[in-house]
């Protein structure tokens, strides 16, 4: 790793400058220009020339982050970089990998398909929400599980009668994965959404009087599905409720229901910076994972 520099997207400082200083590395220089009109351009202070970029930047909220990133691909593949690996520890719009009726935009495909226009050579997610990211961008895809990282931490806890619960369909393979590793149960929630972040309605399939009940999930938005599911765990009879989810989007008013839900704690990584703090929510830090990922 001679010639190679890393930078960290303003979206990413925290968790770039973990990657980076892992690598014995130091973030390279680069500065963004802001026009009176809301335009950016971002200036990198290095020379590229032949080397191996590596630019961290997730893409939450505002869309200014996924413009941030696609202009750092190019201004390095403009400065002569022989490869550009892109970092994205979140990766947005992965949500919207369906086309559900005539006139929606996929967004999923989308993403992927600007970042390879742009001229990425390699994307690096974790967790992404989608699996399906190999059909849209045309370099290599390395995704990064936070498995280990949340099985390390579960067994740290020696909860005594563990059972792990899928909040929805979706959720079922990665809940499935931790309920075999620790050999027991499953439970699956089926849900009714009022309107899109809003669930009407939980109905959970199995029982859990007395049980550890941990919540697998790939990412929190406004936390309203995990606080339902809290609930309608609790009124079932389990002794204690958690939730692991990947990426703390936290969005809307997420962090006061959280704060006044059954929820003993929420554990999350660093792939999206906090907001605020909150007793409730435990980040764990996901750079190592994601440095083996490169260096694999």
């Amino acid at each position: 790793m001679n010639n190679i520099f890393f930078f960290a997207g303003a979206a990413s400082q925290e968790i770039g400058a973990r990657i980076a200083h892992l690598s014995s590395k130091p973030l390279g220089r680069w500065n963004l220009v802001k026009f009176s009109d809301g335009e950016i351009r971002p200036v990198l202070k290095e020379n590229l020339k032949g080397a191996t970029v590596v630019i961290i930047q997730s893409t939450y909220s505002p869309a200014e982050h996924m413009m941030e990133l696609l202009l750092m691909i190019d201004a390095a593949k403009q400065a002569g970089a022989h490869k550009v690996v892109v970092v994205t520890p979140y990766l947005g719009y992965m949500r919207q990998d369906k086309i559900h009726e005539s006139g929606e935009a996929h967004g999923a495909g989308l993403m992927c398909r600007l970042l390879s226009a742009a001229g990425a050579d390699q994307l690096i997610v974790c967790n992404p929400h989608t699996k399906n990211l190999t059909l849209f961008f045309k370099g290599i895809i390395k995704q990064v599980s936070t498995y280990s990282l949340f099985i390390s931490y579960l067994e740290s806890l020696n909860l005594k009668n563990i059972c792990f619960v899928a909040p929805d369909k979706g959720a079922f393979m990665e809940s499935k994965e931790y309920a075999q590793y620790f050999k027991t149960t499953l439970v699956v929630c089926d849900k009714i959404r009022h309107k899109p972040n809003e669930v009407k309605r939980i109905q959970i399939t199995g029982k859990v009087e007395n049980v550890d009940a941990v919540i697998i999930d790939d990412m929190v938005d406004t936390a309203n599905t995990l606080c339902v599911v809290a609930e309608q765990l609790k009124s079932q009879g389990a002794r204690s409720i958690r939730a692991l989810c990947t990426h703390p989007v936290l969005s809307g008013n997420a962090y006061d229901r959280l704060a006044s839900s059954l929820l003993e704690e929420i554990v999350v990584t660093n792939t999206i910076p906090l907001k605020q703090k909150s007793e409730k929510v435990k980040v764990l830090n996901i750079a190592p994972l994601i440095l083996e990922a490169m260096n694999d």
